[in-house]
């Protein structure tokens, strides 16, 4: 199964990684919406590099991610 998004503040993949909170927090939306919409299973891949922490979430679901509408007072679609 083929990696799914990963996510960065630059773009690029990477996030440096002495700001493992901000880390922590990227890690568990993704896992979190891979097992809400990906059909349940999902895998985790976290690569360090020298100067960057890689961060890389696949699930089994058929789609693509998509961006949605989000309703101001509503529950989830913010991430």
């Amino acid at each position: 199964m083929p990696p799914g998004p990963s996510w960065t503040p630059s773009g690029s993949g990477r996030s440096h990684p002495k700001t493992p909170a901000p880390i922590a927090l990227v890690v568990s939306e993704l896992l979190t919406n891979a097992l809400r919409h990906g059909g349940g299973t999902c895998t985790l891949r976290l690569t360090a590099h020298p100067d960057a922490i890689e961060v890389a979430v696949g699930d089994a679901g058929p789609r693509a991610p998509r961006i949605r509408t989000t309703l101001y007072g509503g529950t989830g679609g913010f991430g």
